[in-house]
């Protein structure tokens, strides 16, 4: 029995120093599972922008956190009608001059040449017709929006009650109407009232440049069917 006693205690020393280093482990992969929640809530915050306000990309567009980015083609409302007035055009008034120039009895080289020119003119066109149509409704929306920015200046008070007037209309009880109002103008008056108001939004603002280069490529691409239908259709066949 003296002899055991002994033997035990060191045993007994390295149980309790085995469950002490098990317990130490266990306690370390809680701290780091709670670091890495804490890493993920944090990520998450980020991604959101931070303080639970969704951030903004590139773009302008919400990204929100645990949702897809979403994507909206009312932004290409303004090239889109340009490439498809500019394309119909370039189908329709190049067949017709290869047309009318094949039915003369001239030359397939004449028919391409007069295709071509057709081209390049009706493209020039399109750009100018483009350009100064856009320049006078960008020129009507920025004549709204130095109207509004005078009215702000000269009476915020009325221009923020209008403004919650129009929350108001929308359905908003009148005090939650009149803290929108107020919350929205702090962040940027005259952009509140270009979109609630006068109904302007970024993405869908006159761009005369764009709206001219997209018209000018699609009639390009539209005429150049008619050619070459006209290059490789055989003298025999014309």
């Amino acid at each position: 029995a003296g002899g055991g006693g002994p033997r035990r205690a060191p045993r007994a020393a390295r149980e309790r120093g085995a469950a002490g280093r098990g317990a130490g482990r266990r306690l370390g992969g809680g701290r780091g599972r709670d670091a890495g929640r804490a890493g993920g809530v944090r990520a998450l915050g980020a991604a959101a922008g931070g303080g639970g306000r969704p951030g903004r990309d590139d773009r302008g567009d919400p990204v929100i956190a645990g949702r897809h980015r979403e994507s909206h083609l009312v932004a290409r409302v303004g090239w889109l009608r340009a490439a498809v007035l500019g394309a119909n055009d370039g189908i329709v008034s190049t067949a017709s001059l290869v047309l009318g120039v094949a039915a003369s009895g001239a030359s397939g080289a004449s028919i391409v040449t007069a295709g071509i020119a057709g081209l390049v003119a009706g493209a020039l066109s399109m750009a100018a017709g483009e350009y100064v149509s856009v320049s006078s409704q960008r020129d009507a929306e920025q004549a709204d929006l130095r109207l509004e920015a005078r009215e702000l200046r000269e009476d915020p008070t009325g221009e923020l009650r209008e403004l919650a007037t129009i929350y108001e209309l929308r359905g908003l009880p009148p005090a939650l109407a009149e803290e929108v109002a107020a919350t929205l103008s702090r962040g940027g008056a005259l952009a509140a009232h270009a979109r609630d108001e006068l109904g302007l939004d970024e993405q869908r603002l006159a761009r005369p440049l764009q709206a001219a280069w997209t018209s000018a490529l699609s009639f390009a691409a539209g005429a150049s069917l008619p050619l070459l239908a006209v290059a490789v259709t055989p003298a025999s066949a014309r």
